[in-house]
């Protein structure tokens, strides 16, 4: 299954081979009670320039910083807390906003293009772009 529309993706700076730059994502897909976890997988470009290690503070999820941060590859998989007490039974569309902060060190692939995010939550994948100068 898809997302309900394409990832929105902003960068701090799109000059080639920028670094830190912060990554801000909007995507959709089909949340309970509008609860985006209770993981997230953004997979970035080969040529995205990640480092070893993405600290959960250097990350935000709807505003708040990431249970836990874990790279392997090109992909970064975030836990997101549950909310505390009772949540609803309701499983509709909703979307979350991811912010990679200067921090967490991401650089830009070293040359322009257009290039592709994805950001999956269990089966449903969603994709955007960006364009490097």
């Amino acid at each position: 299954m898809t997302g309900i529309v394409p990832a929105v993706i902003a960068l701090s700076s799109v000059l080639a081979g920028a670094t830190p730059v912060a990554i801000t994502v909007h995507a959709g897909y089909a949340m309970q009670c509008g609860w985006p976890g209770p993981r997230i997988v953004i997979v970035f470009p080969a040529a995205e320039r990640l480092p070893a290690r993405i600290g959960p503070d250097t990350v935000r999820v709807n505003g708040k910083p990431a249970a836990a941060a874990r790279r392997s590859g090109s992909a970064v998989t975030l836990t997101i807390a549950r909310p505390r007490g009772a949540m609803c039974d309701s499983i509709g569309p909703a979307t979350v906003g991811i912010v990679f902060t200067r921090a967490a060190r991401i650089g830009n692939p070293r040359r322009s293009g257009r290039y592709r995010l994805t950001v999956r939550h269990g089966g449903e994948a969603v994709s955007g772009a960006f364009s490097i100068r």
